[in-house]
């Protein structure tokens, strides 16, 4: 496995956990940015949107677009489960213990 591949699938885990943290487990772009680099995930916004896109074309997120300037991404239950590690969602890395 690519050193890439596994850094994109440990975004994706961290973007689950935040939104299934935030309150309406919802979160805009903006903030999911922030909090990947504050955990060492150094992104561009367009990484974000790619794994926003990742993730809801994997039925983990929804989204929708506030004001035509941000995506906000909201938790479904298959993120939820993903972020728990009860469903394994290839392309998205299982928990640890």
């Amino acid at each position: 496995m690519s050193y890439e591949k596994i850094l994109a699938e440990d975004r994706r885990l961290v973007i689950l956990r935040f939104l299934s943290e935030a309150p309406a487990h919802s979160a805009n772009e903006s903030v999911l940015e922030t909090a990947l680099t504050t955990i060492g995930h150094i992104v561009t916004r367009k990484v974000v949107r790619e794994d926003i896109d990742f993730l809801s074309n994997a039925g983990c997120i929804t989204t929708e677009w506030f004001q035509d300037v941000t995506i906000v991404a909201t938790l479904t239950r298959r993120g939820k489960y993903a972020a728990e590690g009860k469903e394994k969602v290839n392309g998205i890395k299982l928990p640890s213990l």
